[in-house]
Formats: structure tokens, C-alpha cells, sequence
């Protein structure tokens, strides 16, 4: 019994060492995502507006880098999430520009942070199929 219960307990301790984390994923990035059809049309940096509205509607901050590029942070607890978005006419992208307390390395992060970029990427493409 007493070898039992030292096996289960190896293979416990065993398995949380691993260093297998469930919580991690690889990062997840937009390329390139078209835009709407009702935004054909529209200028590269009014795409960016629109881009800049849809954030802040999910509670980012924005900060203008240029006429198309934009720095966004999310702060929830005390994790923060940093994406640099980049667009043109035809379609915008949303890169990690960094994280607070979100794991991020070696092309992984908190699966946390992957969710939030996709509910922001969808409020963008909310954004931009609205007329404008």
C-alpha cells in the first residue's frame, strides 16, 4: 500500500512539474483582416477612426502613433494587455506590442490575452460594417 500511494504521489508531482501550462497559448495575431464591405471607400486614416472607435467601445485606451497605426492597452486587474494595430483601405492588422502579468514569452501568452484581442478584433469588424 505504502509503495501505492509513493507511485500516485511521484506521478502527481511529477505531472505538475512538467511544465506543461494549460493556460498559455501561442500568441494570437491578425493579418491583413478585410475590411468591411460598407468601408470601401473609405480613406486609410478614416478605417483608422473607425478602428480607434471600436476600442475604446471595449474599454481600451488609445493612443495615435501615426496616421494608421495605433497603440491600444487593456487593463483588468492587474494583468494589461498591448497591441500595436496597423491598417491601410483595405484591411488592418493587430500585433503584441507587450503585457503585464500575461506570461508573454517565446511566442506564447495568457490565453486571456488571445480572448480579448479577438473580442476586439470583432468589435472592429462590427466597427467597420456599420455605413459610415
Amino acid at each position: 500500500m505504502k509503495n501505492l500511494i509513493a507511485i500516485v504521489l511521484f506521478a502527481i508531482a511529477a505531472t505538475g512539474c512538467s511544465g506543461e501550462n494549460t493556460n498559455v497559448e501561442r500568441i494570437y495575431i491578425v493579418q491583413n483582416h478585410p475590411v468591411a464591405a460598407a468601408s470601401r471607400g473609405l480613406s486609410a486614416a478614416e478605417v483608422s477612426e473607425g478602428i480607434a472607435a471600436a476600442a475604446k467601445t471595449r474599454g481600451w485606451t488609445v493612443e495615435r502613433v501615426g496616421t494608421t497605426e495605433i497603440k491600444a492597452t487593456l487593463k483588468w486587474e492587474d494583468h494589461a494587455a498591448i497591441v500595436s494595430i496597423t491598417n491601410d483601405d483595405k484591411g488592418f492588422s493587430i500585433n503584441n506590442n507587450g503585457s503585464v502579468n500575461l506570461r508573454d514569452h517565446d511566442g506564447v501568452i495568457h490565453k486571456r490575452y488571445n480572448a480579448r484581442v479577438r473580442e476586439l478584433e470583432a468589435a472592429i469588424e462590427q466597427q467597420l460594417a456599420k455605413k459610415p
